[in-house]
């Protein structure tokens, strides 16, 4: 019994100390980040409002609405009031917004990631057919979790 006692101990320092050694090898930067950018520069906005999105519906246009400081998101629709902002107007083809909060207006400009905009174009055979595969993919994952709710929400009423 001591002897498994010891082990186990033994066991539990080397795991620590092996956890020590990976955690001082993580690497420093964010990997989030582009190469070229500060990690001080993404931790803190200069602006208290970002656009980080758009969509486009039948009905209208939706924006999505950052407050930096709460750090919360809201879509909101053009013409509406959400939470005290107020989206006055948006120019898709210049890829902004106009917001009014407590009375002082933004112009705010769609940001888009630079993951994005670095991304190679599928144009090649291979590249159609590994994106291809992968909708495909997310797509039968999409449909079995319908299924599942489905059959859950029957489960749920005793049908």
């Amino acid at each position: 019994m001591k002897l498994a006692l010891h082990s186990f101990l033994s066991a539990g320092a080397l795991g620590l100390a092996s956890l020590a050694s990976a955690q001082s090898s993580l690497p420093k930067d964010s990997p989030f980040q582009p190469a070229s950018a500060p990690a001080a520069v993404a931790a803190a906005p200069a602006e208290p409002y970002q656009l980080t999105g758009v969509t486009a519906a039948p009905e209208g246009s939706r924006v999505c609405i950052l407050d930096s400081a709460a750090r919360h998101s809201r879509w909101i629709a053009v013409g509406a009031t959400a939470d005290g902002i107020q989206v006055v107007s948006y120019d898709a083809a210049q890829k902004q917004a106009v917001i009014s909060v407590a009375g002082v207006q933004h112009t705010l400009v769609l940001r888009e990631s630079a993951t994005a905009a670095e991304a190679p174009v599928a144009n090649t055979p291979e590249a159609k057919a590994k994106e291809a595969r992968l909708l495909t993919g997310d797509l039968l994952e999409i449909g079995r979790q319908q299924r599942q709710d489905y059959a859950n929400a029957h489960k749920a009423t005793g049908n």
